[in-house]
């Protein structure tokens, strides 16, 4: 009761965890932040408690800059569009050049940068009151990587054979 009294706690407010409930000298400690509760034991063969990270922790370098390159983007409007298309002629090119080391990923790249080339409106920008057509055609893919996120890009995508995008990729 001294403890409540200096601490100016009214003891009605406080869930005693004291034997019948009552109020004990943790349960105001725990109150006033002097004290952090008690986690509960895990049951007998019960798994072991995870010790969780508490507090702010810094970014690592990798993480400030998927950090910053995501909040760069939330400033530009984003499009969906989906469709379904027959993927038989591109299934049976990437057979056919697998064996020369092309990935999926760098045939989708060149498939990309050809729709650009032929919608060139989708690699575009609007600027005040008029639209900023791109001339070069990038290409970009996220990859998760331990610990972030990188997004390697493929220049003039469009201009370059699927062999050399495919060495470029790698």
């Amino acid at each position: 009761r001294a403890l409540a009294k200096k601490a100016k706690i009214d003891l009605s407010t406080i869930q005693g965890t004291g034997e019948f409930g009552r109020v004990t000298a943790d349960d105001i400690k725990m109150a006033t932040g002097e004290k952090k509760p008690e986690r509960k034991k895990a049951a007998a063969g019960g798994a072991a408690p995870v010790e969780l990270p508490d507090g702010f922790v810094a970014f690592t370098t990798m993480q400030r800059a998927v950090s910053n390159n995501m909040e760069k983007t939330l400033t530009t409007p984003i499009f969906r569009v989906s469709r379904e298309i027959e993927m038989d002629a591109f299934n049976a090119l990437y057979q056919s050049v697998k064996p020369k080391g092309v990935t999926v990923s760098a045939l989708l790249a060149k498939a990309v940068a050809l729709a650009i080339e032929k919608f060139p409106i989708i690699n575009s920008s609007y600027e005040n009151g008029g639209t900023n057509f791109k001339a070069d055609i990038n290409i970009a893919m996220a990859v998760a990587i331990d610990g972030g996120l990188i997004t390697p890009t493929l220049k003039y995508a469009n201009e370059r054979n699927i062999m050399e995008l495919g060495e470029n990729w790698k």
